[in-house]
C-alpha cells in the first residue's frame, strides 16, 4: 500500500460544508495568530462545527482522507494536462519526499490528490497564476515543503487512527525562531480543516510565566543574563502547559472545550505578560489533531559540565530543562523537526521581521537591539540543537519523526538529513 493510501481513516465528504468553511477557517487561524501579539477586545469562542470523522462510516457519506482535498480541475480526468504535468514535476523534485515516505511513483498513482492539495495551499497563501512565474521561494514552499509535510501528517493521523485511538494526535513542531513555523502551522491547520479534521494549535510561547513571575525568576538569579528575559527553560509555567495539552488530548466530544492560554508579547514595553484568562480563546471539541510548536520543543538536557562549557548561565537553564520532557514532550506522538545549518540565521530572520515592522510604521528593534535579544537564546541553540538533530526530540518514537532541513531563505535544502538515530527506550 503506497503511503498516500490512508487505509480506513475516513472523514465525512460534506464538500460544500468544507468549501464554505474554508474562508472562515482562514480568518479564524489568522485571528489566533494575531491574538498572540495583540490585545483582544473580548474573549473569543471558536465555534468550528467539525465534520464527523471516524475509522469507518456509511459508504455514501464517507471517503478516504486522501480524496478529501478540494477537487481540482484535473481530478476528473485520467489524463494529465501539460500544466498539471509541470506541477507534478515540481512536486517530484521535492527533496523532502524520501523523508516523508513517498516516491515519485506514489505521487503519480494519486496525482489528483497532490495537485488539488497544492492548489489549496496556493490559494491559502494568496498566490495565483502560473507557478513558473512565481519567485523560486514561493514555488518551493508550496510544492516542495508545505505539501509533502502535510501529506506526511495525514499519514501520521492514519497511523494513529488505525490503532483505534480516539484521542487527538499530538504533533510537535520544533523549529528555530523566525524560520516560519507559525506559517507552517497555519497551513497545516487550514488543510486539515478542509478535510474535516479539526486541529488546535498551541505554542510554547503560550505558557510563559506571568510578568510578575518572570520578574521573580530574574531577581532570584540576577547575574544570569539568560534568565533576565522570557524564552529559555525556566521561564514557562510547566503545569499550565501540561494541563492544557492534557485537556486537548481528552477533548474528544462536542460537549467538551478547552481554553487556550495566550501571551501578549507587547505588554510592559515588550517585556510581555499573559493575557487574562477571560481573553483566552476557547476550542470546542471534538479535537482531532493538536499542533504544538516551539523553538525549544524536544530539547534534551546535556548536564552541568556540557552546559557550563557553552555558557555559565546555561547550567541553571539545563537543570530546568530536565522537567520539560516528562511534562510536555511525553505528551507528543509525532514530531516535525526543522533543521538549520547555522543558528545565527535566527538573527537575520529576526532583523528582517523588525525591519518589516518599522517599514509598516510600527515600533521595532534596531540591529543592536536584535543582536542583544537573540544572544539570550544562542547558548541554548549551541548546546541543544546538535543532540536534537542527532538523537531526535525527547521521547520520540521510530517512524514518528520528520526532519526538514531549511536554508537561510527558509526553503528546503537539496540534501536532506537521513533522520535521527533514536535512543532505545527514549
Amino acid at each position: 500500500m503506497p503511503p498516500t493510501t490512508f487505509g480506513t481513516f475516513q472523514v465525512s465528504m460534506r464538500s460544500r460544508v468544507r468549501t464554505a468553511r474554508s474562508a472562515g477557517d482562514l480568518a479564524a487561524v489568522r485571528a489566533r495568530s494575531a491574538s498572540r501579539s495583540k490585545t483582544p477586545v473580548a474573549a473569543r469562542t471558536e465555534t468550528w462545527t467539525p465534520v464527523p470523522s471516524g475509522l469507518a462510516g456509511d459508504a455514501n457519506s464517507c471517503r478516504p482522507l486522501q480524496q478529501c482535498a478540494r477537487a481540482g480541475p484535473d481530478n476528473g480526468s485520467s489524463a494529465v494536462s501539460l500544466e498539471a504535468e509541470k506541477r507534478l514535476v515540481m512536486i517530484c523534485e521535492s527533496p523532502l519526499l524520501s523523508n516523508c515516505g513517498f516516491t515519485t511513483d506514489h505521487i503519480r498513482e494519486d496525482w489528483g490528490t497532490w495537485l488539488s492539495t497544492a492548489e489549496q495551499i496556493t490559494q491559502q497563501l494568496g498566490l495565483s497564476g502560473d507557478p513558473s512565474t512565481w519567485p523560486e521561494q514561493a514555488r518551493s514552499r508550496v510544492f516542495q515543503y508545505y505539501l509533502p509535510v502535510y501529506m506526511w501528517c495525514v499519514g501520521q493521523i492514519s497511523r494513529h487512527r488505525s490503532t483505534g485511538a480516539r484521542r487527538p494526535l499530538v504533533i510537535g513542531i520544533s523549529a528555530p525562531q523566525g524560520c516560519g513555523k507559525s506559517t507552517l502551522v497555519e497551513q497545516l491547520e487550514l488543510l486539515l480543516a478542509s478535510a474535516g479534521v479539526k486541529a488546535a494549535s498551541v505554542s510554547v510561547d503560550d505558557f510563559y510565566l506571568t510578568r510578575a513571575e518572570q520578574v521573580a525568576v530574574s531577581e532570584a538569579d540576577p547575574s544570569n543574563p539568560l534568565l533576565q528575559v522570557r524564552g529559555n527553560a525556566g521561564t514557562h509555567d510547566l503545569d499550565l502547559g501540561r494541563r492544557t495539552l492534557e485537556a486537548l488530548r481528552t477533548c474528544t466530544s462536542p460537549d467538551k472545550s478547552v481554553k487556550i492560554p495566550r501571551y501578549d508579547k507587547s505588554a510592559h514595553g515588550g517585556k510581555g505578560d499573559r493575557f487574562p484568562e477571560d481573553a483566552w480563546p476557547t476550542i470546542a471539541g471534538p479535537v482531532d489533531v493538536v499542533l504544538f510548536e516551539g523553538w525549544m520543543a524536544g530539547f534534551a538536557p546535556v548536564g552541568d559540565e556540557a552546559a557550563a562549557a557553552v555558557h555559565p548561565g546555561l547550567v541553571a537553564i539545563d537543570r530546568q530543562l530536565r522537567k520539560y520532557g516528562s511534562n510536555w514532550d511525553a505528551l507528543v506522538d509525532a514530531w516535525i523537526v526543522v533543521q538549520v545549518d547555522d543558528p545565527e540565521w535566527v538573527f537575520k530572520w529576526r532583523l528582517e521581521a523588525e525591519q518589516r515592522m518599522v517599514a509598516a510604521g510600527r515600533p521595532g528593534m534596531d540591529e543592536a537591539g536584535v543582536r542583544d535579544f537573540v544572544a539570550k537564546y544562542m547558548p541554548a541553540y549551541r548546546a541543544y540543537l546538535p543532540g536534537l538533530y542527532r538523537d531526535g526530540p525527547v521521547g520520540a518514537q521510530p517512524g514518528r519523526v520528520l526532519m526538514v532541513a531549511l536554508d537561510s531563505e527558509r526553503g528546503p535544502v537539496a540534501s536532506q538529513p537521513a533522520g535521527p538515530v533514536l535512543k532505545t527506550g527514549a
